[in-house]
């Protein structure tokens, strides 16, 4: 199911589980 999701997500980089992922490890770098 995930994989059907990304084909939406692509236009929707805000809701990309990686990008999160990207943003929480940025985070915890500068943290």
């Amino acid at each position: 199911d995930a994989m059907l999701c990304w084909g939406e997500d692509e236009d929707k980089p805000e809701v990309d589980p990686f990008a999160a992922l990207e943003d929480a490890l940025s985070f915890a770098a500068q943290s």
